[in-house]
């Protein structure tokens, strides 16, 4: 398995915007066998700490291959990564 963690800093104004395009691609990509779980949202933890990552996504998947392959060249994710310029100053993802 790989667990493919992502944490979004959305731009003012964006937040909700930048769920509901995680819900459109989350619906899209939980298609792909290779694909176990896929869970987002906005952050709930009141630490304070999120540095203003205030929206997740956290996708298990079979293994690297699937995320190289089918996943990253997926349309969905094709077109989400192509929405979230405009929708995050910021973000970062890490797999293991």
């Amino acid at each position: 398995m790989l667990d493919h963690y992502l944490a979004f800093r959305p731009a003012e104004g964006t937040e909700a915007a930048l769920v509901d395009a995680l819900a459109e691609f989350g619906a899209a990509i939980v298609e792909l066998a290779g694909v176990h779980e896929i869970t987002w949202g906005e952050n709930t933890n009141p630490s304070g700490r999120d540095r203003g990552y205030t929206v997740g996504c956290f996708v298990r998947l079979t293994d690297e291959n699937v995320l190289r392959g089918e996943y990253w060249h997926h349309p969905a994710h094709r077109k989400l990564l192509g929405e979230l310029d405009r929708l995050s100053t910021d973000r970062f993802a890490i797999d293991y």
